[in-house]
């Protein structure tokens, strides 16, 4: 679903009550969150005038670790403030989560040895292309 997808017509008589006769509305989840049908806007309630109901979607933040340990050689270590990837193939996306899921920085490898630079200290999870690691930032 986009927005713009159509998924039924009806022409109805003045007091009758819409139905949907479809399967339940799906979102495709994207890299950051899942999707879960919850219900129709604005509510479905007798015919008064011409109404257009569109699919309203939960989301969830997906916060999956997919590995705990890097491998190929790709090296993160926290000097300082600062976390240093080593040995990611440069244009290797990225991506700094707290622990509870948000996403605080995002972005591409430039070199064989990325600085990226952190406000505070604290625990961490970065990604490095589809590998997840825990980090402490001192």
């Amino acid at each position: 679903m986009n927005g713009k997808d159509t998924l039924q017509r009806d022409s109805l008589m003045y007091g009758e009550t819409p139905k949907y006769k479809g399967s339940e509305p799906t979102k495709k989840s994207s890299s950051n969150f899942s999707y879960k049908f919850k219900g129709w806007t604005p509510e479905i309630t007798s015919v008064t005038s011409r109404t257009t109901y569109q699919a309203v979607f939960d989301s969830t933040v997906i916060t999956g670790i997919a590995d705990v340990h890097f491998t190929q050689g790709v090296s993160v270590v926290a000097l300082n403030r600062n976390i240093l990837i080593s040995a990611a193939p440069v244009g290797s996306a990225y991506a700094i989560f707290d622990m509870q899921g948000k996403l605080l920085k995002k972005g591409r490898v430039s070199s064989a040895n990325h600085n990226i630079e952190m406000s505070r200290v604290g625990n961490y999870l970065i990604r490095v292309g589809n590998l997840t690691q825990l980090i402490m930032v001192k």
